[in-house]
């Protein structure tokens, strides 16, 4: 298959595909739409095979051990270096072969349990329809030639293999929320050391590599607010320390505390405080 010569470039093996099937990459990820069994190389030393289970199930022998029915709503992980192949060669409806490079899922594992080259169990692990959601925006980001997805697409790698982890779970899941707050922090440190600056979501999303939706999803369900709602309260919180400071006027402090307009700057203050700036400095 032409297309996945492209492939050495980005990091992935030769793969030859016997039953072609739509094929979407980053330089991390790749996933097939398949409508029948694949055929590939049955050992890959460099990947994470991770198979999403479609309408029909379907067996799948893995280093000489009894078939693993592959399960509707369901991913069956395979290690890298693991001998496997379709125990059948049947036609089924929709599933999902994923490729996951070794070296940046090791990276994710060693940020969520603190080890790397996490070896999965060979069987059915139940899969949220969030991933599901994220397998298809992924491929339907990496089919567009637009360059300007690149960074959406870079941040789907990351959230499609966190949600991937997330089910995989080998243990302590609860781990994911210890790195989930970790990002969550490092926005909050960002936007407290940088909020005289114009900050975009876009620049959040793109710090934690994550799409800018699921930056807000995930900011707000820690935190309960929006990024960029946060942002607003820090100016407000650091507009009211130096309006003690009578040497500096309310155009200076507007402008120290990242507000495009004085305008702006009041009528925002006013909202939050239900003062103006001037008269809460009266009240100090």
């Amino acid at each position: 298959m032409a297309l996945l010569k492209r492939l050495l470039n980005n990091g992935f093996p030769d793969i030859e595909v016997v039953h072609a099937a739509p094929a979407f990459m980053s330089n991390q990820v790749l996933v097939f739409r398949a409508e029948a069994t694949i055929a590939i190389p049955t050992r890959l030393d460099e990947f994470y095979e991770i198979v999403l289970g479609g309408p029909d199930g379907f067996p799948v022998l893995v280093e000489s051990s009894e078939p693993v029915l592959l399960e509707n709503g369901c991913i069956l992980p395979i290690n890298p270096g693991q001998l496997h192949m379709a125990a059948d060669n049947r036609p089924v409806r929709e599933y999902l072969p994923m490729f996951v490079n070794r070296n940046f899922l090791s990276e994710l594992t060693y940020q969520a349990w603190g080890e790397e080259h996490i070896s999965f169990a060979n069987q059915n692990h139940p899969v949220s329809e969030g991933t599901r959601w994220l397998a298809h925006e992924f491929m339907e980001q990496a089919a567009d030639s637009n360059t300007s997805l690149s960074l959406r697409l870079k941040c789907l790698n990351y959230e499609l293999a966190f949600s991937l982890l997330r089910s995989l779970a080998p243990s302590d899941p609860d781990k994911f929320a210890s790195l989930e707050g970790k990002i969550v922090r490092k926005v909050e440190a960002y936007l407290r050391e940088s909020y005289p600056d114009q900050i975009s979501l876009e620049e959040l999303a793109n710090l934690v590599n994550y799409s800018p939706y699921h930056l807000i999803r995930l900011f707000k369900q820690t935190t309960g607010q929006t990024p960029m709602v946060y942002l607003l309260h820090v100016r407000i919180e650091q507009a009211i320390k130096l309006l003690r400071v009578n040497t500096l006027t309310i155009s200076e402090i507007c402008e120290l505390c990242g507000f495009g307009s004085l305008s702006h700057f009041s009528s925002t203050f006013k909202r939050v405080t239900g003062y103006s700036p001037s008269a809460y400095r009266k009240l100090l």
